[in-house]
């Protein structure tokens, strides 16, 4: 089997489920609506995964695009967001866990990738403020649709 390019790739196509905000309790969790759509890119080197939530109550409130693919030094992420004045650059620190190194980024960020199945993605945001330890802040879980 071959790395989280290929499993994405495989996978490609629009995953919809719900997304939800761990830094409350359990009971007091807010639960929006995600959206992901992932897309192959030319050579198989790269996916792009673009990332929505949506609600009832404010609609699309957040999007991010992202840029999943491998360099000579490993995968990287590259991701436009709407949380700072700049784009991320993620590495691969470990298989599916993405962080910031030094000077990548102006806040502490990891994003984590897991395919569990073939057909469904937990897609998880961890940050902190600058100068602080990353908190897990938002986990999405989504199923392929198409």
């Amino acid at each position: 089997m071959g790395d989280l390019v290929d499993t994405l790739i495989d996978g490609a196509g629009l995953y919809v489920g719900p997304v939800q905000d761990m830094t409350n309790p359990e009971s007091e969790r807010k639960q929006w609506n995600a959206r992901i759509v992932v897309t192959s890119l030319p050579g198989r080197t790269a996916v792009s995964l673009d990332y929505e939530c949506l609600s009832q109550e404010h609609g699309r409130f957040h999007s991010e695009h992202s840029v999943l693919g491998r360099t000579p030094k490993g995968l990287v992420m590259v991701v436009a967001h709407p949380h700072g004045p700049e784009m991320l650059v993620l590495r691969e620190e470990e298989p599916g866990r993405f962080v910031a190194r030094p000077g990548d980024s102006s806040f502490p960020v990891a994003l984590e990738i897991e395919v569990p199945d073939k057909a469904r993605i937990l897609h998880r945001w961890l940050y902190g403020p600058p100068g602080q330890e990353i908190v897990l802040h938002d986990v999405a879980d989504v199923r392929l649709l198409t």
